[in-house]
């Protein structure tokens, strides 16, 4: 099978749904190849857990009392979640509009144009098709998808804690996002003791060069760390 793109595989679907509605107009030799482009497809998507080239769009406020961050997989997801976040400190710039009959944009628009001390930091990072050996290697850009598994219950309640703790009170920088909590691995966002599972998960994150770390129930798991459920 070439090279696996979302065009390709679309078309394969499309031959599978053909074959299903219609199973007495394929010969032996045409069955055989569609079965065997299909358990092609399904080894690419083991190996590759990114099957072909997406972006994945960051995002970082930066306030009087820390910083945000935010990981959405496309443009308007960000929106959205920056958009909330404005709506939540809308009376800080004492706009004469009701945030509510405005969209999204113009909420973001609004609300950084006008903030005196709030700034706003967004960016595209491709994250391309790699084999990897270990999915858990598998960066987006610099940012490092780990499974929560490997954290304990009570480091996983530790973590919810901080996202609710003002910014400066926190050991460790991190935010709650759809995607699960988004982390950066710099020692210098460490500020206090942590647990030791939660120290080991960002040293592994550092070693393969992770800027950030991604921790949720989506994120791979990897055996160079224990898992826990």
């Amino acid at each position: 099978m070439t090279q696996l793109t979302s065009t390709r595989h679309l078309a394969l679907l499309a031959r599978v749904v053909t074959a299903l509605e219609s199973p007495g107009d394929l010969d032996n030799r045409t069955r055989h190849a569609l079965i065997d482009e299909i358990d092609a497809a399904a080894e690419h998507f083991m190996a590759w857990p990114v099957p072909w080239p997406i972006d994945v769009h960051f995002a970082s406020i930066d306030h009087c009392d820390g910083v945000d961050y935010f990981l959405a997989p496309s443009r308007p997801t960000l929106t959205g979640q920056l958009a909330e976040f404005c709506r939540e400190h809308w009376p800080e710039i004492n706009h004469q509009q009701d945030h509510a009959s405005l969209d999204d944009e113009t909420v973001v628009r609004e609300y950084f144009n006008r903030h005196p001390d709030t700034y706003l930091s967004t960016q595209v990072e491709p994250l391309a098709p790699e084999r990897l050996a270990d999915r858990a290697l598998l960066m987006a850009g610099r940012v490092l998808p780990l499974s929560n598994r490997h954290l304990s219950p009570g480091t996983c309640h530790n973590l919810l804690e901080w996202t609710e703790t003002d910014a400066q009170a926190r050991p460790l920088m991190v935010t709650d996002t759809p995607l699960g909590w988004f982390v950066p691995t710099a020692r210098s966002f460490v500020s206090g003791d942590l647990p030791d599972d939660l120290d080991a998960v960002l040293r592994f994150a550092r070693e393969h060069d992770a800027a950030y770390l991604l921790l949720g129930p989506d994120g791979d798991i990897t055996e160079a760390l224990p898992v826990f459920y």
